[in-house]
């Protein structure tokens, strides 16, 4: 099984990536203009719409919170000019998250009705106020509102026209995809169904398919009597049996009987057509439903033979998989672990001398295998040196700096930050106590504990964007079981990776993703020497793998996708998973990427070794002639006497502890797990 030495030393592993995220934010900092660029932006929404439209809520948000949008103040606006400069990116803002993003969506299509001066700056209390702090006359201020009509009327004008260009590309998606304009499509297993006298149609708010066509499509063999009006679909190994008139289903095998209350019952249209209520149907036979409501088709998968057809190209992959899952059971004492982090950073200057910056980070990790308790001191100090040394105006303190004013912020509580987390195992709770956390929210008590019910769905969510634990437990036991049932596989993984899309694209998400993983990580490319597995990768493998691709394709020059960066880049990966037979012991190996762009380059390496008997990582990053960032961490592990320390799986008695939910409601309080 999986010692603790090793559950802690991948622990410390993940923290060291988070450590990782505020240094490359700060050393890439660079010189700010007054005026911010609108287009990572505009980037930004356009990535966010993709089509899925119906993920995103429909009521009405102003932009500038939803994607970060710098005030007009942050800007660094005054005059005439410049407001002139911020209103049109306003309202540019405006027109694609209300156009893109909820396209065809009438009701939050959005023109600001208050004064134009509480619309481009709400901290301001009145007009007045305005006009001297943007050092703007009475006339001027008449010239802009009549340039804020002029600019909302060019970014809205035509809308009906607008909006049926919207519905059009819609109608067009859908034909290209082999849907139906006009109906409420049905697909299964990524294809549409077709149909041709008989169409789907929802009565009472239920999607209604004809039978025998939908039968049929999920592999049955349909039967009708006409004196009995039976409906039998033969599945092999049982039989799903309806009766026009009537709710109840049932499904009939050698060993049973069952019965299902549909809710709605069958019946038969004036040219003889059949029908049946399509969810509850098909989730009485097992398969996974989902209604697209942007395509306004049902979706059908067979989610176990989904998963057990990817599964069958990564045996060697889902073996190991099924070692990763094997829990701790170690019980030979208590382990203490101390790890070092060093992270020096030198910012290149050839006329006036390089500047260095010395980071680092101690940690220490008490452990029994089923409780962790967790200390981390952190020292940015010389990071703050290093910002002002290269800030290019001579600021003479960090609030004088040219930066995210949350940037700063985040920057001046983490320079001295300590924190202390204990993590209950059985329990599946989370307890955090930091002082920075405190001036983050003003409602937690100093010396207070934060308590996180939960916490592998919360810290799963926050990391991978999908709720993994609770979606293990929603899973039948055997699609959790995997090809194998061997646990976790890599089919589960790719549908949990790609449950957050449109439905409609949810099967031919999966599969594109398993034929690019099957062309670098699948059966025969892992070698296998004894127990250990290695994994060698470079840029023709993955260039492989996107050709290998359905999407890949070529440009409008007739140039391949991706074909400049990839001819650009240098990168090697080899991986070594060691294992007694049963679970992994150890992992070790390098990883090397450069890439070059004109007369710039970033080159990237790592060399790491994690083991019961230690551990040890080295990361650098290096952009030419600019700077580098170097990260070692090193790690030692001893077996304490029981009752040496004392571990414990909750915060002492007497101290105070709150329950997250309270501090956070609106992030926590309405917390819903996503679900199959």
């Amino acid at each position: 099984m999986i010692t603790k030495k090793f559950i802690c030393y991948c622990l410390s592993v993940a923290m060291v990536l988070a450590l990782l995220c505020p240094l490359g934010a700060f050393a890439a900092e660079s010189e700010a203009e007054s005026y911010v660029e609108a287009e990572p932006y505009i980037a930004e929404v356009e990535e966010k719409g993709g089509g899925a439209y119906e993920s995103y809520s429909t009521a009405p948000v102003d932009p500038r919170e939803f994607f970060g949008m710098p005030t007009m103040e942050e800007c660094g606006v005054d005059g005439v000019d410049g407001i002139k400069w911020y209103i049109e990116w306003l309202a540019e803002m405006y027109y694609i998250y209300y156009y893109d993003v909820y396209a065809g969506y009438d009701k939050v299509l959005f023109y600001p009705e208050e004064d134009l001066w509480i619309v481009l700056d709400p901290a301001v209390e009145s007009l007045d106020e305005f006009l001297e702090k943007y050092g703007i006359g009475e006339n001027d201020y008449l010239d802009l509102e009549l340039f804020w009509e002029e600019t909302i009327e060019y970014f809205y004008g035509h809308r009906e026209r607008q909006q049926e260009r919207i519905e059009q590309r819609r109608i067009d998606a859908l034909l290209r995809l082999g849907g139906t304009a006009g109906i409420v499509n049905v697909m299964v297993n990524g294809d549409f169904m077709k149909f041709a006298d008989a169409v789907p149609e929802r009565v009472g708010g239920v999607a209604f398919v004809p039978a025998k066509l939908f039968l049929e499509a999920l592999g049955a063999e349909v039967s009708f009597d006409n004196q009995t009006r039976v409906l039998t679909a033969d599945f092999g190994g049982f039989s799903a049996v309806f009766t026009i008139g009537s709710e109840v289903m049932s499904i009939v095998s050698d060993e049973s009987e069952r019965d299902v209350d549909m809710g709605a019952a069958p019946f038969i249209r004036g040219g003889g057509s059949s029908y049946i209520p399509a969810r509850v149907v098909a989730e009485a036979l097992s398969f996974d439903v989902y209604w697209d409501s942007y395509y306004e088709t049902v979706v059908v998968i067979d989610t176990v033979g989904l998963i057990a057809d990817i599964d069958k190209d990564f045996t060697v992959l889902n073996k190991l998989l099924g070692m990763l899952s094997n829990t701790a059971t170690d019980e030979a004492g208590v382990l203490k672990s101390i790890l070092s982090i060093l992270a020096p950073i030198t910012v290149f200057n050839s006329l006036d001398g390089d500047t260095v910056a010395n980071l680092g980070a101690d940690m220490s990790i008490l452990t029994d295998g089923r409780n962790f308790n967790i200390t981390i001191d952190v020292d940015l100090e010389g990071l703050v040196d290093l910002i002002l040394a290269t800030d290019p105006y001579g600021a003479a303190d960090i609030s004088e700096v040219v930066m995210n004013p949350d940037d700063i912020e985040m920057l001046e509580l983490l320079v001295g930050a300590k924190a202390e987390l204990i993590l209950n195992y059985d329990e599946d709770m989370l307890y955090v106590k930091a002082p920075f956390l405190n001036s983050l929210i003003p409602e937690l008590p100093a010396g207070a504990w934060i308590a996180v019910s939960e916490a592998t769905d919360v810290l799963a969510y926050a990391l991978f964007g999908t709720d993994y634990y609770y979606l293990m437990e929603e899973l039948e036991p055997d699609e959790q079981a995997g090809a194998d049932g061997g646990g976790l596989s890599v089919g589960m993984v790719l549908l949990l990776n790609n449950l957050g899309f449109s439905p409609i694209h949810l099967c031919e998400y999966i599969k594109s993703d398993a034929q690019d993983l099957k062309a670098i990580l699948g059966d025969g490319k892992i070698k296998i020497n004894g127990d250990d597995y290695t994994i060698k990768l470079t840029i023709d493998d993955i260039m492989g793998a996107a050709r290998s691709d359905p999407y890949y394709g070529y440009d409008d020059y007739g140039y391949e996708y991706g074909y400049y960066s990839y001819s650009q880049t240098a990168f090697e990966l080899e991986v070594t998973v060691k294992t007694d037979g049963e679970a992994v012991t150890g992992i070790s190996g390098r990883f090397f990427m450069r890439e070059d762009y004109y007369s710039s380059a970033t080159q990237m390496k790592c060399e790491f070794d994690i083991s019961a008997q230690g551990a040890s990582i080295s990361f650098e990053l290096h952009e030419k002639n600019t700077y580098v960032i170097s990260v070692v961490l090193d790690m030692s592990t001893e077996e304490l006497v029981d009752g040496t320390e004392t571990i414990l799986g909750a915060p002492p008695v007497g101290e105070k502890v709150i329950p997250i939910e309270e501090l956070m409601p609106d992030e926590f309080g309405a917390y819903e797990q996503q679900s199959l």
